[in-house]
């Protein structure tokens, strides 16, 4: 009879621990992702070298005497629609012209539909209602195969927005988000100069980190 309770005792022990053995393990899984998670959205991407003027290519067909925004994005990054949405913020508060170009990383022989992707879409409707509304800014895509145009940009991570006067002298270069993947109001420091900037409220060559995806 005592060697009977004594066995229960010890299999009710047994079952504690590995209750309580597992339940340390799964609180500290949760902690550890959590963490991890904290630090990959807060974590910027790395910059590459930017021109400090404007690279006339004639691959991107940019227009002389207007203030000219770069925006690099790999079209698979769901970190970027975040950058996007930012975007339409930043035309919406522009009351001067501007030339916008989405530029798109696509590998050299993949076909449209690996970069028409509803990150590219969502820049073609921007482009057609800036032009249905007959805006004093334009926008328009273009299909970077290999990441030419982004390496001579130094535009290594997706959501790398540059800005060039019309005196194509670089002004801003960085990011328009606060973290990765995630879209405020639109008001953050990379959204504020672009629009202050572009408005003539200030001259100031302003860097931001960039949160999102490696393009090359």
């Amino acid at each position: 009879m005592e060697k009977a309770k004594t066995s229960s005792k010890f299999k009710k022990n047994t079952i504690t621990f590995f209750v309580f053995f597992f339940g340390v393990l799964w609180l500290g899984a949760i902690i550890a992702s959590f963490y991890f998670f904290g630090v990959y959205e807060n974590t910027p991407g790395k910059l590459g070298i930017v021109p400090k003027k404007l690279l006339r290519t004639p691959q991107l067909g940019i227009s002389k005497k207007k203030p000219t925004l770069l925006v690099f994005l790999h079209p698979r990054c769901p970190c970027s629609h975040a950058t996007i949405g930012a975007l339409e913020i930043i035309i919406s508060r522009t009351a001067n012209p501007c030339e916008v170009v989405v530029v798109f990383y696509a590998p050299k022989d993949e076909k449209k539909h690996w970069y028409q992707t509803r990150l590219f879409q969502k820049a073609q409707k921007i482009s057609l209602l800036l032009q249905h509304k007959k805006s004093k800014i334009q926008l328009r895509t273009y299909v970077d195969r290999e990441a030419q145009q982004s390496k001579k940009f130094g535009a290594t991570i997706s959501g790398t927005v540059l800005l060039y006067d019309a005196a194509d002298a670089l002004r801003f270069h960085g990011g328009i988000t606060l973290s990765r993947g995630h879209f405020d109001s639109g008001d953050n420091f990379g959204v504020e100069a672009i629009v202050n900037i572009l408005n003539k409220k200030s001259n100031k060559i302003t860097q931001t980190p960039v949160f999102g995806c490696s393009i090359f």
